[in-house]
């Protein structure tokens, strides 16, 4: 463990890849950022899908203001962690809107992915 130390840490930006009202996915993703940040080796950033919806498609060559705060995460960041539900045997379309805002710049950049089903509020107690 002494190599980590001439490191520098590692950047994750930590995705809540649904935008609906109450989404259960929420306390993954508040429990995984937890988690995260007890680490020494790591940085993390929590970012929020309905923080980045700007209400349209933008393909990543067009040059936007709406996508620019979101480039600049995947620009700054080493690995992401995806915190998605599943919609119909799929994902949520506000995080493909999400993804879909960069390109080049995810290249060998690693990614998890903890999918959420739907469980009961009563466990959640």
């Amino acid at each position: 463990m002494l190599y980590l130390a001439h490191m520098k840490k590692l950047h994750i930006t930590l995705v809540l890849g649904t935008a609906r009202k109450g989404r259960l996915s929420e306390y993954v993703a508040n429990f995984l950022y937890t988690e995260i940040t007890s680490r020494d080796d790591v940085t993390i950033e929590l970012v929020d899908v309905r923080d980045h919806m700007p209400g349209r498609t933008i393909p990543p060559w067009e040059e936007s203001n709406d996508t620019k705060a979101w480039k600049d995460i995947v620009a700054k960041t080493d690995g992401f962690v995806i915190v998605s539900p599943e919609y119909n045997h799929g994902y949520p379309g506000e995080l493909k809107i999400l993804l879909d805002q960069e390109h080049d710049a995810y290249r060998g950049k690693p990614v998890i992915v903890a999918a959420v089903s739907a469980a009961s509020l009563a466990v959640l107690d």
